[in-house]
């Protein structure tokens, strides 16, 4: 990768050992407040005393954070005091949903595996940091009925099967003239399996013309 000049590149160092400065890059960022302070300094520019006031810490606290983020090269201060993301700063700042989500769901990836997903989706797993993990077949409909009925816009959905009883909710929904706008689409796999008599019923309701 060349800078704008052209002058330095990062060139591949196979006898580099890069695992030395990540773990002691990991310790400096190793803290809910200075990632809090990331996170704040990517919403707004801020100065010492605002970081202070919305973070709920003290000032020398904060110095202090902020010294070790100076020191890392995630933060740079401006000549009127307010402190703003480095470059280094925000790509760091783009992985750590990432990190978020894989760990506060280490348990669920003990017996799952990412081996069927894309690579485009592995990449963008971060982009599931807020969301909330549900278990049982019930809960999961009962969570799916909720979302659709809440829908204003549209239904976007990835799946394995095609669920009759969410599908009879949609389509009467959809077929209500005031949600004429309202778009629908589904993400099937190419080799799912559509019962006989399922697909029968999907025809009589007409579930092809409505996606």
């Amino acid at each position: 990768m060349h800078d704008r000049s052209g002058s330095t590149s990062l060139i591949e160092d196979s006898d580099t050992c890069a695992f030395e400065d990540t773990a002691r890059f990991s310790f400096e960022l190793g803290s809910t407040q200075r990632i809090a302070i990331l996170f704040k300094i990517a919403e707004v520019k801020c100065n010492l005393a605002r970081l202070s006031k919305d973070l709920g810490c003290t000032m020398p606290e904060i110095r202090r954070y902020i010294i070790r983020l100076t020191n890392g090269g995630l933060v740079d201060r401006e000549s009127n005091g307010t402190f703003f993301l480095t470059t280094f700063g925000k790509i760091i700042l783009d992985q750590i949903p990432t990190l978020d989500f894989l760990s506060r769901n280490k348990d669920y990836f003990s017996d799952h595996t990412f081996s069927a997903l894309p690579s485009k989706f592995m990449r963008r797993i971060g982009s599931l940091s807020n969301s909330q993990l549900i278990s049982g077949l019930v809960s999961v409909d009962e969570r799916l009925n909720d979302i659709y009925d809440r829908s204003k816009e549209y239904v976007y959905a990835m799946i394995p099967e095609i669920p009759i009883d969410l599908i009879e909710s949609i389509v009467a929904r959809l077929k209500k003239v005031e949600n004429k706008n309202f778009r629908f689409n589904y993400i099937l796999h190419t080799h799912a399996m559509v019962a006989k008599r399922r697909k029968q019923l999907l025809e009589a309701l007409g579930f092809d013309e409505l996606l």
